[in-house]
């Protein structure tokens, strides 16, 4: 399933995105709500709102499922050299995904 994944978002680059956008796609990739990232970032509901939106926006996602998909798709892929990288690794500060 992995390679499907692979395949599906082969043409949609996360490499327009903010490292703070990078942070959220990150967090709906593990599964959280737009409330619990507000709270892990300490940031308002809608800004995360106006994030996902600018997201979509930015990797031509046209639905809250396929931003979903895709954030499961990009938590695989934040290794190092990846344009995103460390984004779930960051210690000691509200970056870190528990």
């Amino acid at each position: 399933m992995g390679k499907e994944r692979d395949h599906r978002f082969s043409k949609l680059s996360p490499e327009a995105l903010s490292r703070r956008q990078c942070q959220i796609l990150a967090r709906i990739g593990a599964g959280k709500t737009s409330k619990e990232i507000a709270v892990e970032l300490n940031l308002s509901l809608e800004t995360i709102h106006s994030y996902r939106a600018i997201i979509r926006r930015k990797l031509n996602l046209h639905s809250t499922a396929a931003l979903a998909a895709y954030g499961v798709d990009f938590v695989g892929r934040t290794a190092p050299g990846y344009p995103c990288e460390g984004v779930l690794n960051v210690q000691n500060d509200s970056n870190t995904i528990g």
